[in-house]
């Protein structure tokens, strides 16, 4: 007799284990990455570009961007490339579509002048600080703010498309 009790609850654990499972795969996931096109300003320039949010865990991302700048003035033309990537820690508000995040990242920039043909470039890179905020619009739109601590610091914000 034990060994019937034994296998039925055998068999209801299995059960109930493969029922979670599909029921657990059929419930939405939260859309909590995203990418979409970013405007950022620094040290006199506006700057265009992507920027990304990859979510690691509960509280961890991974924020790569890119952004490009080019001005002519007269005979002189200038551009400059800002990228890099951060670890952020997202802080959980309850009730709320504001996510505000801070995090340490790794950003590099190239930069290049022109005059009569002559033509001078520069790189720099190093750890930056940033402090920002996601804002969820909808459940597939979002909208992007942070500051970056590096030398003069650098402001930026955009659109996305979460995923």
């Amino acid at each position: 007799m034990s060994h019937k009790i034994s296998i039925l609850a055998a068999a209801a654990a299995v059960s109930t284990a493969a029922l979670v499972l599909l029921a657990g795969g059929a419930i939405a996931q939260e859309k909590t990455s995203y990418v979409g096109p970013s405007i950022g300003f620094s040290d006199g320039d506006t700057l265009y570009g992507v920027n990304a949010k990859f979510k690691v865990s509960d509280n961890i991302s991974v924020r790569p961007f890119i952004q490009f700048a080019n001005r002519s003035v007269g005979p002189v033309s200038a551009s400059v490339t800002l990228y890099g990537a951060s670890a952020s820690y997202d802080f959980s508000l309850p009730s709320t579509d504001f996510s505000p995040y801070a995090g340490i990242g790794y950003l590099a920039a190239t930069g290049s002048a022109s005059f009569q043909g002559i033509t001078y470039s520069a790189t720099d890179s190093g750890i930056y600080f940033e402090v920002g905020t996601d804002y969820n619009i909808s459940e597939t739109i979002a909208l992007n703010a942070n500051y970056k601590f590096k030398d003069d610091g650098y402001f930026s914000f955009g659109g996305a498309y979460r995923f």
